[in-house]
């Protein structure tokens, strides 16, 4: 379990303070499950800072919390995205996302994507069907996120 993101999530406000309560309840929900299935050591990158393009090296996000805007795609949400910020430019080459395949069943996935080629690359982490927990890439939830980045570079 990752406690530093179930610690976030139960500490820190959302930066958009007039989403309604069924949409918060989708990224806390999304981001909770992703502390339970990724190992404590996962967030070994700095958070993004304030002053974005100050520092060139890899940082991590979670627009939820730190963003004054959300990423979302019918029921798809962005969870965390990963930023390379160098001589005053950034990329992301990695974001993980949360689907909410059927709401009332209770079935989801979580996908990583790979945004650092040339064609935005997508694996399901984990995905949950019928009652049954699933993944493909059981290997990524043993991975810190800058292995993760690594992996993929």
């Amino acid at each position: 379990m990752n406690r530093t993101l179930k610690q976030l999530i139960e500490t820190q406000e959302p930066k958009i303070k007039n989403l309604d309560a069924k949409e918060q309840a989708k990224y806390k929900g999304g981001i909770i499950l992703l502390s339970i299935l990724l190992q404590d050591t996962f967030l070994d990158l700095p958070l993004l800072p304030e002053d974005k393009y100050g520092t060139d090296g890899l940082f991590f996000n979670i627009p939820f919390l730190h963003d004054n805007m959300l990423y979302m795609n019918g029921r798809t949400q962005t969870l965390l995205v990963v930023y390379r910020i160098q001589d005053q430019s950034s990329e992301c080459p990695l974001r993980i996302e949360f689907e909410m395949t059927d709401h009332d069943k209770k079935e989801y996935m979580i996908h990583v994507y790979d945004q650092s080629g040339e064609r935005t690359e997508k694996y399901t982490i984990v995905e949950r069907e019928n009652d049954q927990h699933y993944t493909s890439n059981k290997e990524m939830l043993d991975m810190t996120l800058s292995e993760m980045v690594a992996h993929f570079a």
